[in-house]
């Protein structure tokens, strides 16, 4: 909906209020594995559309964020060095946590990783580009437990009824029928105690460890 002129206009007289993102997941074969629009169609070419348009309009550098899966995995390299193509110059990527990898995905992690290293090496651009999974200090040890995950609230999600969500992970169409995870509402404010004394006790240690 971002070119419908309605969201164009809303833009228009918010945008010192407006933080925009617009995903897209790396190339075309990649971000419509999963992104579809209503009819079952990828929704890559009005996706990246509007990330141009919107980096033209709002004068941002245009940053980014590859979730990476088993699923896409053969296709990591492809997508990091798209943005590259594109001039990004901050690439972010990581893993989802969830219980799905296996030994061999770590080999092919690192070949992937490494054709994208070679391509930066080669011309000369390593110093052009912040590729955070490439970052010297990625698994070493970092100096405080903060979490980078905003889960615990420092990322609140609010829901069209006006509930308060820790972010937007728990939201019923990230989880689909599992119960709802709502630690107040935009009447009452934060209602549930206990859910965000729990959710502030998450640093990198006990994410690691759980």
């Amino acid at each position: 909906l971002y070119f419908d002129e309605r969201v164009q206009r809303f833009i228009q007289k918010h945008r010192n209020h407006l933080s925009i993102n617009v995903t897209v997941d790396g190339t075309q074969e990649m971000h419509d594995m999963c992104r579809v629009d209503e009819f079952g169609n990828g929704s890559f070419d009005v996706a990246n559309a509007a990330a141009e348009d919107w980096e033209r309009r709002s004068g941002r550098a245009r940053g980014t964020k590859v979730t990476i899966v088993p699923g896409n995995l053969s296709m990591l390299d492809d997508a990091l060095l798209f943005f590259v193509k594109k001039g990004v110059k901050s690439i972010n990527s990581n893993v989802v946590y969830e219980n799905v990898w296996e030994k061999h995905h770590a080999a092919e992690l690192y070949q992937r990783l490494k054709k994208v290293a070679d391509y930066l090496l080669d011309n000369n651009l390593q110093d052009n580009y912040f590729l955070s999974i490439l970052d010297w200090e990625c698994g070493e040890k970092y100096p405080t437990d903060m979490p980078w995950c905003g889960g615990n609230g420092l990322m609140l999600c609010i829901d069209p009824r006006g509930d308060f969500y820790p972010c937007v992970r728990y939201t019923p169409c990230s989880v689909g029928d599992a119960p709802k995870y709502i630690i107040g509402n935009v009447n009452e404010g934060f209602t549930d105690l206990e859910k965000i004394k729990a959710l502030s006790g998450v640093t990198r240690t006990s994410q690691v460890a759980g």
